[in-house]
């Protein structure tokens, strides 16, 4: 049943968008202002947006009852498949007391709950959404941090507002490839201008983060760790995505972030050690109690997934599964970021052609802004909430959370202006005549099934040794197997 969208139903531009952002508007009010639990506050948005379409703009009922049963389908498979399997790792790691040896090695590094964050939430948060994108790295990290003794509310908040620095490049680049992809701009183009914004977030992030959990006194204290952390992350973030393209700048910024703060680490740390108040006082860091083997061990189930969820960002890799009944794991490597460079950045170019600006400069704002957005979006928060054991709490952390989303949002406007008016030599010089395909959106379509299964068998040569080695080393643990798993509500 063919249907063409009347953009304009009301005779009035600014009524008809009016209108159309009621069940917005909702969404905001029901969380923000009257604290409704999150699945009562979607429904509700859900129900509105149905009416609007079908009352207002003239959408068939058929249409729209199809529209929402793809909506909740395309929704339920992403969040439930990367709580599922995310938790079902970490719950595993604390029944059979390798949790508690995970805990010690990083107890080993620092005691400090703001390092913890740092080491946890900002950087192997970032590697995480590198590999595998959507709600992987808040799920995992809240998990993490609440099973090292965060208070949940905090932990959720904390790893959501940190998941906001590598969004652009999450899952192996694919919103940036998305957005060459839609708005007929090179994808190194795009690239570039995207890292040359989210870097200077990426500086301030770790002290923001510090801030955030213990205060600008507290906070401040660390600074020299925080500046490691930020300017580690945010200089190979520039160079890769400058010089590599859009697919490795997440992962490898990541890996120096973690690197840098470890080696740091054993040369300075903070005189004392910062606890969350109603903890008891820290007693310094923890002597390491495990051997290298069992450390190997208790981590491997989290390296082999990132090993997997990055070899399913390889296109090749991607054109193999797809063809062999595995089509539907395509929506594991969507994300939010992804879905509104899909939608708006062909508008971005219109938009950009009209005022005169670089198109480059919009789509990539698109992208920057768009990771402010990630720790807010219903998605990001249902996911942490059930990480941390939070479900029925997701209007806390929709209000712990937006304030900063609005101000790390305006950080980016005022750095776009600025770029697109003052600042142009930072706008990367590419051939605008030319209307590019990107190269991983050529790979993917291209690439040979027997390509893709060489990388398939490499992924596991290279996962299959790390398990035997982690087995071989890993003396057995006994008499430490935790019992705060992660239950399902």
């Amino acid at each position: 049943m063919p249907w063409t969208q009347v953009v304009d139903p009301l005779g009035s531009i600014g009524l008809s968008a009016f209108v159309a952002a009621i069940p917005i508007l909702f969404l905001f009010w029901a969380l923000a202002r009257k604290r409704m639990k999150g699945h009562w506050a979607a429904l509700g948005a859900v129900l509105l947006a149905a009416t609007v379409a079908v009352v207002v703009y003239g959408m068939p009922a058929k249409l729209a009852f199809l529209a929402t049963m793809n909506g909740a389908v395309f929704g339920i498979f992403p969040v439930c498949w990367i709580i599922v399997t995310a938790l079902f790792i970490y719950n595993l790691s604390v029944k059979t007391g390798q949790f508690e040896i995970i805990k010690n090695s990083l107890a080993s590094i620092t005691d400090d709950r703001r390092m913890q964050a740092l080491l946890i939430a900002f950087s192997f948060g970032a590697f995480l959404e590198g590999a595998a994108g959507f709600g992987t790295p808040v799920a995992i990290t809240a998990a993490m941090l609440a099973g090292l003794g965060f208070n949940p509310l905090y932990a959720a908040g904390v790893c959501l507002v940190a998941n906001t620095a590598p969004v652009a490049f999450g899952a192996i680049g694919i919103p940036i490839v998305v957005a060459g992809q839609v708005s007929g701009l090179p994808d190194m183009a795009i690239s570039q201008m995207v890292g040359r914004t989210l870097p200077f977030l990426s500086l301030l992030i770790p002290l923001y983060l510090t801030i955030l959990i213990s205060g600008w006194k507290k906070g401040l204290e660390i600074w020299p760790a925080c500046l490691v952390c930020g300017a580690s992350f945010a200089l190979v973030q520039y160079l890769s995505s400058n010089f590599l393209g859009p697919l490795l700048p997440d992962i490898l910024a990541s890996i120096a972030s973690i690197v840098c703060v470890v080696t740091f680490l054993r040369y300075w740390h903070p005189k004392q050690s910062w606890q969350f108040p109603e903890e008891k006082a820290s007693q310094g860091r923890e002597k390491l109690r495990f051997t290298g083997g069992q450390v190997l061990r208790a981590w491997a189930p989290f390296i082999i997934l990132s090993i997997f969820v990055a070899a399913r960002g390889i296109p090749a890799i991607k054109t193999t599964l797809d063809n062999i009944f595995l089509g539907w794991l395509g929506v594991f490597m969507t994300g939010s970021d992804t879905s509104s460079n899909a939608f708006f950045s062909k508008l971005h170019v219109v938009t950009a052609q009209q005022i005169g600006v670089d198109p480059v400069v919009l789509v990539a704002a698109n992208s920057s802004g768009g990771v402010c957005g990630k720790m807010i979006s219903p998605q990001s928060i249902a996911v942490a909430t059930s990480a941390t054991e939070l479900v029925g709490k997701e209007s806390d952390i929709f209000r712990f959370t937006l304030k900063h989303s609005l101000l790390m949002t305006t950080i980016i406007g005022i750095m776009v202006y600025l770029q697109a008016y003052v600042f142009t030599w930072m706008i990367p010089v590419y051939d605008k005549a030319v209307t590019a395909v990107p190269a991983a959106a050529t790979a993917a379509a291209t690439a040979p099934p027997s390509g893709g299964m060489t990388y398939l068998v490499g992924t596991f040569a290279l996962a299959l040794p790390l398990s035997l080695l982690s087995i071989a080393t890993g003396k057995r643990v006994t008499g430490i197997a935790g019992t705060d798993a992660i239950h399902f509500h």
